[in-house]
């Protein structure tokens, strides 16, 4: 995997999505923890935050079962997070590769 994309959601809103190159994701991922995080919040209408939230839980979460839900506590630790996430999924894929091919 050379590419990954994150959604980031701040208070029930989406604030960006972005593509990343994950050789270097912990620089260029944490200028924009920076700009999404520390940024003063945009006062949304309600209506809007529910419409995001039923975007992202119905129609990127459920479907696609491949998202993984990071909760933002400290922004320091996020890039190793994702990293250790995106090698955790190709650990999983590996293995399930192997699986089906010892079944045939």
């Amino acid at each position: 995997m050379s590419r990954c994309k994150i959604a980031f959601v701040r208070q029930g809103q989406i604030a960006g999505f972005q593509q990343y190159e994950v050789a270097s994701l912990p620089e260029t991922l944490n200028a924009d923890l920076q700009r999404f995080f520390f940024a003063p919040a945009e006062k949304g209408n309600p209506d809007a935050v529910y419409d995001e939230f039923c975007l992202v839980s119905n129609f990127i979460v459920d479907p696609l079962q491949s998202v993984d839900l990071i909760r933002v506590e400290n922004l320091d630790t996020i890039p190793e997070e994702v990293l250790k996430r995106l090698q955790q999924r190709k650990r999983r894929r590996t293995s399930t590769k192997e699986l089906a091919t010892e079944g045939t």
